[in-house]
């Protein structure tokens, strides 16, 4: 499963005794750009392994045929994320 956000949210005392360590970066937004940039490279990254899971089901034709389908449905959702859709 693949988790992607667009926002960061404190979360103070988690776990118990810790300080919010992400209270004083809502509001930076270097930090911000910072992550991401990180998510970008992990979208792109998605990408290319679910184009290599496609590639690897698809040497087991028909026996595959869910994976496949599901696999191509994950590539669709990554590539409209990555153009922000």
């Amino acid at each position: 499963m693949l988790w992607v956000w667009d926002n960061v949210e404190p979360v103070d005392g988690f776990p118990a005794g810790t300080p919010a360590v992400l209270s004083a970066a809502v509001d930076n937004y270097y930090y911000a750009a910072q992550l991401r940039y990180n998510v970008a490279i992990a979208l792109a990254d998605a990408l290319l392994y679910a184009q290599a899971a496609l590639r690897n089901y698809a040497t087991y034709g028909d026996r595959a045929a869910a994976e496949i389908q599901e696999t191509q449905g994950l590539i669709e959702w990554i590539e409209q994320k990555m153009q922000g859709a």
